[in-house]
């Protein structure tokens, strides 16, 4: 059976995934805090800086069209390269730091 042009056409895009037929990407991250921090946790309120001069929580940017494709959480422990041997900090909990990273599209 021979299949329409269109039809074939329809297929192969279903092939792609979204991400790839994308018109714009824009990597987002939190501000850096300890994990105690009662705004450490991801939540509506967490305000995110992308590039492209992007800024905003979760509702905004998705208000504004944005779909976020992917979520992390990362470490920041460049603190801890400043310890020198023997040395105690003053605040233990600014040497690891948590903040989330999304990846978001149009």
């Amino acid at each position: 059976m021979k299949m329409s042009k269109p039809l074939a056409l329809l297929l192969m895009l279903g092939m792609f995934s979204t991400t790839a037929l994308a018109n714009e990407a824009h990597v987002c991250r939190s501000a850096a805090l300890p994990q105690s921090h009662k705004e450490s946790g991801l939540s509506d309120t967490t305000s995110f800086t992308c590039g492209g001069g992007l800024t905003g929580t979760v509702p905004t940017l998705a208000q504004e069209g944005w779909q976020i494709t992917n979520l992390l959480q990362q470490a920041d422990t460049s603190a801890l390269s400043a310890i020198k041997p023997g040395q105690i900090p003053s605040n233990p909990e600014d040497l690891a730091k948590t903040y989330w990273v999304l990846l978001i599209q149009k």
